[in-house]
């Protein structure tokens, strides 16, 4: 049954509470960081967004592009209707977002009300947060893990099952939410020299970023470790293969 404690398979021990209270530790600590960087990110990218209109082009390409491009693998690779459906459904935010671009350049579109952008911040924060979800999580499936972590990367996988992807999308996701909606309801775009609302958007976004990443930090770990980190190998020529579960989404 889920959540009872196996015998050890062979040619492996049980993590003492000291090791998973240090795995748990650390992997809420690198989701902290994980969450600075995108509230930075997000909070500069909407900045760069709103008022270059090279960042506004760049992006809005990239974005659109990046919809299409996700639309057409998910419907020629994806079966399962349910599946694609809602896959579906992020690629074409990915691609709204990219439009929303646009109109969030505040020189081409002056006449549109700061009310009326914050629902495309908060689309556009998602697509942000979103897209850095993906490709972290994609250069952990590919084994980039492999040099650091040598063979326990493969018996205690970061990612062993569906639940933990859904965490990290999803918190990330609602994380570039709250970015987006911070930053449209504070009018940051409108700034005076001094950038007060600049300095205090930033100052919000670092904190709740790296609250949130320790969250998502602390559970994806207790997640794996209820799933497949209760054990080390006792000798690396001794590995005990689990699957991972990833490829399955």
């Amino acid at each position: 049954m889920e959540g009872e404690i196996q015998p050890a398979p062979q040619g492996l021990e049980p993590l003492s509470t000291r090791d998973k209270a240090l795995r748990v530790a650390l992997s809420s600590l690198i989701g902290a960081v994980i969450g600075v960087v995108i509230a930075e990110v997000v909070a500069n990218s909407l900045i760069e967004i709103s008022l270059t209109y090279a960042f506004a082009i760049i992006f809005g390409v990239a974005f659109i592009l990046l919809g299409i491009v996700l639309g057409w693998r998910i419907w020629t690779g994806i079966e399962d209707p349910i599946r694609r459906w809602f896959l579906m459904g992020l690629a074409l935010m990915v691609f709204v977002s990219g439009i929303c671009c646009f109109f969030l350049q505040e020189n081409w579109f002056s006449q549109i009300s700061p009310g009326a952008k914050v629902p495309m911040y908060a689309l556009l924060g998602i697509s942000l947060a979103f897209s850095l979800a993906f490709s972290l999580t994609e250069f952990v499936n590919l084994g980039v893990c492999d040099t650091c972590c040598s063979t326990n990367f493969r018996e205690n996988p970061l990612l062993a099952n569906k639940i933990q992807v859904f965490v990290i999308f999803g918190g990330t996701m609602i994380m570039g939410m709250v970015f987006g909606l911070m930053f449209g309801l504070m009018d940051v775009e409108d700034d005076n020299a001094a950038h007060p609302k600049l300095r205090q958007n930033l100052i919000t976004s670092l904190i709740l970023g790296s609250v949130l990443g320790t969250l998502i930090g602390f559970v994806n770990e207790w997640l794996r470790l209820r799933q497949v980190a209760q054990y080390r190998p006792l000798s690396p020529q001794n590995p005990a293969p689990v699957p991972t579960g990833y490829d399955d989404i």
